[in-house]
């Protein structure tokens, strides 16, 4: 009887449409975190350049002439060391976002568009009303949608300790614990898969 069901469900036009949704959903749900997560700003903001004042530039120009040789030194030997050279700093990229604001709330109202409609086909996925509570049963076990939860959670690397500095699996391992330390956490993802159907 569940087989049966379930050899149904594959050939029900609306339940191949609510996968089918399923997966644009997720996708776009994926969309939506991965600009959001986008926008925050890497690195360290540019600083405008400096403007100076005509009062500054004077003073600059005074500090040139003072030094620049036609004093009373400009006969004496004497060794100057070499120029250093700088090297040239360099710049970060600016990040490219692949998303922009307006694609976000485009990627957000479709999201939206599309959780009507898919609320929508479950209201014509219900069983007809002449079914014994075992055949409601296997209808809806045969109908159910997967479903993939991501969670994350932080989980310790290590501990680096004010003594030294040093990065230690436990603070136990560090000489002089009591000084105190910092934990260093990374983000663990991780994705379960569920089977879900519509409630009453």
């Amino acid at each position: 009887m569940a087989m049966q069901e379930m050899q149904k469900a594959k050939k029900d036009p609306v339940f191949q449409e609510m996968l089918a949704l399923a997966q644009e959903l997720a996708d776009l749900e994926e969309q939506i975190l991965n600009t959001v997560s986008e926008e925050i700003p890497v690195g360290e903001p540019e600083l405008p350049p400096v403007e100076l004042s005509e009062a500054d530039k004077k003073l600059i120009q005074q500090y040139k002439d003072l030094f620049s040789g036609s004093g009373s030194l400009e006969g004496m030997q004497v060794a100057r060391p070499e120029p250093k050279v700088e090297e040239p700093v360099q710049t970060r990229p600016k990040i490219q976002l692949n998303v922009k604001k307006v694609d976000l709330d485009e990627a957000k109202q479709s999201y939206k568009e599309k959780l009507e409609e898919m609320k929508l086909l479950m209201e014509k996925l219900r069983p007809e009303g002449d079914m014994t509570p075992q055949m409601q049963r296997n209808y809806y076990s045969a109908r159910k949608l997967p479903v993939l939860r991501k969670s994350v959670t932080k989980a310790p690397v290590c501990w680096i300790c004010n003594l030294c500095g040093c990065h230690h699996s436990h603070p136990s391992e560090c000489a002089q614990p009591e000084l105190g330390g910092t934990w260093v956490y990374e983000d663990v993802v991780t994705v379960t898969k569920t089977f879900e159907y519509q409630d009453d």
